[in-house]
């Protein structure tokens, strides 16, 4: 069952968003579901810890925010 939560993201990111189709921001939310519930976490804290380690092997591997929304726009 899905619960409505609310976040602050920046007015581009808002923009983005709030102009998209409904098959795209039901995508979006399955994107930050999976995010959260990532490996089982419990918590917040080792949630972003551990999304850090991964964001900077990403970058060490040459992971570009180009890239990743490419990536992203697959379906």
């Amino acid at each position: 069952m899905a619960e409505v939560i609310s976040i602050s993201v920046d007015s581009n990111a808002a923009k983005i968003f709030n102009s998209a189709n409904r098959k795209q921001k039901q995508r979006v939310q399955k994107l930050v579901s999976s995010l959260l519930n990532y490996g089982g976490q419990t918590s917040l804290d080792s949630h972003l810890n551990r999304m850090d380690k991964i964001s900077e092997k990403a970058v060490a591997k040459g992971l570009t925010e180009k890239r990743l929304d490419s990536f992203l726009a697959e379906d």
